[in-house]
Parts: C-alpha cells; sequence; structure tokens
C-alpha cells in the first residue's frame, strides 16, 4: 500500500442501506461475519520477568522486556449494538467486547495517518502483527549483516563459476555437434543462451554483494550525540561502528498508559540510550528527500514511550529504513510528538468504535491518490463458484464487475460496502453487480 503522511478523516459515513433485492441476498452474511470477526488472539502474557539474552549473528535477542505495571492499562469495553435478530445479537455483543479489549497494534496504529478504513481492516485481522520488515523476495539480498553478505557472496561466487564452466561445456558440445542434427544444435543454443543469462544476473548481484560489504567495512562511524536535532540522513553501518549493539525482543513491548502493543525491527543500545528501528516495504521514507512520513513518527514515539517504562532509559531519536538500504532517516522524538501520539491514538480507538458497533464506517480518504495504489481496493478475479461458497459461508462479499462480465472484489470493498477508486479498478470501468 502506499505511503501517506496526512491527517486521518474526521468524518463519518453511514452504512449504506441496502435495497429490498440486497436484502434478500445478503440476509445470510450476520452469521458469517461473526464467525470472521470471532477469530481474534488472545492478548500476550504481561508481567515483570527479567530479560534472559542471547546473541546471534548480528542481534541480542531478548526473550521479555515488557514494564510490570502494563496490565492495568485496558481498553475499556463497549457493548454492541442491537441487530435484526437475537441470536446475532448475542454473538455481536461477545465480538465486540472481545474486540475493544484488544490492544491495538503499533503497525495498526500507524495505518490510520494513510486512511482509517486501512487502520481499522488492520486491526481486526486475528493474525495482525506489528512487523514493518518486508516479506521474502526471490531476488532479495542480505543488507545488514556482514555474515549473512560474505555468505551469500560466497554462494553467488560459487554459482558465477559453474555457469562458466557450464557455458565452455555447452560451446564445446556445439563444435563437436556442428555437423550434426538441426534439433540437437538447438537444444545446445538454447542452453547456452539460459546459462548466459543466468551468469548476467549473477554477475550484477556479485557486484551489488560487494558494494554492501565495502560499505559495511569502510563507513565512518557517526557521533550519535548530534542526531536527534532534526530529521537526518544515516547509515546503519555508522551506527554500528559508533558502537551501537542491536537487539530483538521476541515478544510484544507493552505502552505504559495506552492499549497499545508492537515490536520494533531492531533496537539499537548505546549505554542507557535505546534506539528503536522500523523498516518499510515502501521505497521511499517520505514525501520528499530527508522529510518522513507521519505514520512512522508515531510509530516510533509509540516505540520510544514502551521503552522508556524501563527505569533509566531514554529515547532520544528513532531510525526508519528501506528494504534494501543501509541508508535511513534519524527521526527526532520531540515532545510535539509524543503529544500528538495521544491525541492520533484517541481519535483512532473512536474510529475503531464507531464502525464496531455498526453505527458509521470513516469515509474514504479526501486524497484519493491514495486509494490509486492501495493493495487493500485492488480488485481481486473471483468465480461463481468462490462467491456461492462465500455467500454460503456467510462471508461478507462486494461482488464487482466489469463490462464483459468479469467478476472481481476487493479486502475494502468487502469489508465496507462501498468501491475505493483503485487504478484498476477505474481502468476496468468496474460496478456493482447485481445477478
Amino acid at each position: 500500500m502506499s505511503d501517506g503522511d496526512d491527517d486521518v478523516c474526521e468524518f463519518y459515513m453511514p452504512r449504506p442501506q441496502l435495497s429490498p433485492w440486497d436484502d434478500a441476498h445478503r440476509q445470510d452474511e450476520s452469521p458469517g461475519d461473526k464467525a470472521r470477526e470471532s477469530a481474534t488472539p488472545t492478548e500476550p502474557p504481561v508481567g515483570p520477568n527479567r530479560a534472559s539474552s542471547r546473541r546471534s549473528d548480528e542481534d541480542i535477542t531478548l526473550t521479555e522486556n515488557i514494564p510490570s505495571d502494563a496490565a492495568s492499562h485496558q481498553a475499556e469495553v463497549s457493548p454492541a449494538s442491537p441487530r435484526d435478530t437475537s441470536q446475532s445479537k448475542s454473538k455481536s455483543e461477545s465480538t465486540t467486547t472481545k474486540r475493544r479489549g484488544r490492544r491495538l497494534s503499533v503497525h495498526a496504529f500507524g495505518q490510520f495517518e494513510f486512511c482509517a478504513r486501512a487502520g481499522i481492516y488492520a486491526h481486526e485481522q486475528p493474525n495482525e502483527q506489528d512487523v514493518d520488515e518486508p516479506l521474502p523476495r526471490l531476488g532479495y539480498l542480505p543488507n545488514f549483516d556482514v555474515e549473512k553478505i560474505e555468505e551469500r557472496l560466497r554462494a553467488e561466487l560459487n554459482l558465477v563459476g559453474v555457469l562458466l564452466l557450464a557455458c565452455g561445456a555447452l560451446i564445446f558440445g556445439f563444435h563437436l555437434g556442428a555437423n550434426r542434427y538441426a534439433v540437437y544444435r538447438v537444444i545446445l543454443s538454447l542452453g547456452f543462451a539460459s546459462a548466459v543469462g543466468l551468469l548476467v544476473v549473477s554477475c550484477y548481484r556479485v557486484l551489488r554483494l560487494l558494494a554492501r560489504r565495502t560499505a559495511a567495512r569502510w563507513m565512518p562511524e557517526v557521533d550519535l550525540r548530534q542526531l536527534g536535532v532534526r530529521v537526518t540522513a544515516v547509515s546503519w553501518w555508522s551506527l554500528l561502528r559508533a558502537g551501537c549493539e542491536p537487539m530483538v525482543f521476541l515478544r510484544p513491548l507493552l505502552h505504559p498508559t495506552l492499549p497499545l502493543e508492537g515490536n520494533p525491527w531492531r533496537v539499537l543500545v548505546w549505554g542507557s540510550w535505546r534506539i528503536p528501528v522500523i523498516r518499510t516495504g515502501g521505497r521511499r521514507l517520505g514525501p520528499t528527500r530527508d522529510t518522513v512520513y507521519k505514520k512512522h513518527e508515531l510509530r516510533l514515539a509509540a516505540y520510544a514511550e514502551m521503552l522508556e517504562a524501563t527505569p533509566h532509559v531514554e529515547v532520544p531519536f528513532g531510525l526508519v529504513f528501506t528494504a534494501d538500504s543501509h541508508r535511513g532517516l534519524c527521526v527526532p522524538l520531540t515532545l510535539d510528538v509524543r503529544e500528538r501520539l495521544a491525541r492520533r491514538f484517541e481519535r483512532a480507538m473512536v474510529l475503531i468504535d464507531s464502525s464496531q458497533i455498526q453505527q458509521c464506517d470513516p469515509r474514504l480518504p479526501d486524497d484519493r491518490t491514495r486509494c490509486a495504489n492501495c493493495e487493500l481496493g485492488k480488485p481481486q478475479p473471483i468465480s461463481d463458484e468462490e462467491i456461492k461458497l462465500a455467500r454460503r459461508n456467510g462471508r461478507r462479499l462486494l461482488v464487482l464487475a466489469d463490462v464483459p462480465g468479469a467478476k472481481f472484489h476487493c479486502e475494502c470493498g468487502d469489508r465496507f460496502d462501498s468501491i475505493p477508486p483503485h487504478q484498476e479498478t477505474l481502468a476496468r470501468r468496474l460496478r456493482a453487480s447485481h445477478e
């Protein structure tokens, strides 16, 4: 989904009134909707446990670091609104109670700065976790661990050697079979072309790994006390050379006053300083150079207050990196940012309550360009069999159709019963299907 930095939408949109036809076709949605929403994870245990640590390749992994008084701060439980039937009413009350009692993850909280609907959707996912690190990719190369970079470099060099031998063998075989069958020459030519293509790709990956290893070995250290005044570009390797020790928390950190929880990607330790680090899957960290999106500021501020719940710990700034670069931004965590954290959190809880008790849903963002590339609004093909199965199971579904009659749906439309203006939706001229 695209990054954004504007305020959360403050306007609400009542849920659309369904026509009698729609009512007849969707009257079985409520039970399935409750079943989908009832799959909520239990809250992690809270207690003043001591941290047990072990050192791995680049990190010290902490099993627990949870404030002892965090368990006393729970979200207030609000009753559910009446439903059409008594059975659905009882189910919705239990579901709303569970949802309102859940802690909001820092990752879902940050989504409210991008879009209120994205934040609500992220909070309602049963397996939603605060993991800013992007998912593994086939072409991903290590970038934050010297040992892993060197290990991958050795593997790529071995692959280059094997491909060179394969190319030589294919050339020799082609020379021997030059006067033989044409099929023989075609097969050898295809094999040689494939080997050359793989060789070019491997050589490119070797060059990238060499550049990353060079940066890790020769990047100068940075003076940490000069950081935190303004948003500043910084290198991961400069921070490590300055004496920062990276750590990973295996259990969620809890906010001391707000029902927030989450894990930063890394935490750098430098004396009494704790520096939260997050990574984003986007290519940009902010709207312009040396700027950061507001959602990243709020996430770092939330992690800072979680870490400062431990006595004698100071968090002057946070760090945000992209997935494929050791260069990121240092974000000062000022008093203004921390005060805005509490205000934004309260607004997020109002939006969640207003949506989950079936009163009203937030409108689409005023900046509709955010919907253009949002993954939640991207239309996905769906067959008639899948539609029948979804409705049989009571799953909420907003079916869209293009001019030829192909059917689609999207996660945002299914959840909020409206069509988001995604670029593919507009290009295909999708409309709600009434078949």
